[in-house]
């Protein structure tokens, strides 16, 4: 005769609701023989984030004609739900108008660890992410924590302090500062509604390891020279998120534009090594604007534990660099610097020091 009325909702959840409606009699049937179908749709993205299509999903469901109640469940939070009631006998069908519900909103969903991007450098980390594909509701904050986990560098102390940051809800990136060099991190991201915190996305991010960093205030004088022979003091240097793997003594023959040299230097990164142990001196140069150099002995950090002299042009060899004698009729000045590695990569700066 007329299509169902009434059709509310007693209680409303972010993935459920239940449904209410006037009871069903004869006076409406006006059959013994008839059915009753509950209709409802929804929209949902597909493909998540801005450039996702949206689908609309439609069902039916038979509910048992003695009823006025059923509870609709597996939906999704913080969506319109239309509803509609279907009274149907052998004569016909009537559709009750359509109602619209709107589901709580639920925690979010986690964000997804691939959408997690980050560049590290020697004592911070700029880090990004992407929202959650499933939001399940307006997002208000973002929480990222993050702790040291692994350090080559025996100063560090490992596990570290836990830390927590705060952020905006359209602030989808941090930096991460003060941080220890050759270190590894654990950070985790999650997002936050008005109904608590999502799942939590994990990743391990290692900071760059720092060049060694020596001691020297000034410039030293030799400690004493010869014709062929000029010592000098050589002082460990410290590792910065990586032991020191290796030290060399480099030699550069100065010529007339020494001061242009030396101005260059400060700016340069480490002395390239020669081809081979052993090349001969004077070679060097290229493509980094390093003037003509040589490797004059390679020493490992077990062999300086504190301040040592060092006799440049004692003609012996060092781990195959032959410490050549030096010409009395020329002025050099001579290098030391010190590379470190950290798992089997080399720190690509070096500091030099000048005597």
């Amino acid at each position: 005769m007329r299509p169902l009325k009434g059709l509310t909702a007693s209680e409303i959840q972010s993935r459920q609701l239940l449904l209410q409606w006037e009871p069903v009699g004869y006076n409406l049937t006006r059959c013994h023989t008839y059915s009753l179908s509950l209709c409802y749709r929804y929209s949902t993205a597909t493909g998540g984030g801005a450039g996702g299509n949206n689908a609309t999903v439609r069902e039916c469901l038979s509910v048992e004609g003695n009823t006025s109640r059923f509870t609709l469940r597996d939906l999704p939070p913080f969506h319109a739900v239309h509803v509609r009631l279907a009274l149907a006998n052998p004569e016909g069908k009537k559709e009750s108008r359509e109602v619209t519900f709107q589901t709580e909103e639920d925690i979010p969903g986690g964000i997804a660890p691939e959408s997690l991007t980050f560049t590290p450098l020697d004592d911070m980390i700029f880090l990004k992410w992407e929202e959650p594909l499933e939001p399940n509701g307006l997002i208000t904050q973002y929480e990222i924590s993050y702790q040291s986990i692994e350090s080559s560098d025996p100063s560090i102390n490992v596990p570290g302090p836990r830390r927590t940051v705060s952020k905006l809800k359209n602030e989808t990136y941090h930096m991460f500062s003060g941080l220890h060099p050759g270190t590894t991190y654990l950070v985790s991201v999650r997002a936050r509604t008005a109904k608590g915190f999502g799942q939590t996305a994990l990743t391990e991010i290692t900071t760059n390891i720092s060049a060694p960093a020596f001691d020297y205030e000034d410039v030293p004088s030799p400690l004493s020279e010869s014709e062929s022979t000029i010592t000098v003091l050589l002082r460990p240097a410290l590792g910065r998120g990586a032991p020191v793997s290796t030290y060399h003594v480099v030699v550069v023959e100065e010529d007339s534009s020494r001061q242009v040299r030396r101005r260059e230097l400060g700016h340069m990164e480490c002395f390239p090594a020669p081809s081979s142990h052993g090349e001969t001196p004077g070679g060097g140069g290229g493509a980094s604007g390093a003037p003509p150099h040589y490797y004059t002995a390679e020493l490992p950090p077990s062999s300086l534990p504190e301040a040592t002299p060092f006799t440049v042009g004692d003609n012996h060899t060092y781990n195959g660099y032959w410490n050549t004698p030096l010409d009395p009729s020329k002025n050099y000045i001579i290098y030391f610097q010190a590379s470190s590695n950290f798992r089997g990569v080399s720190d690509p700066i070096c500091p030099i020091n000048a005597h």
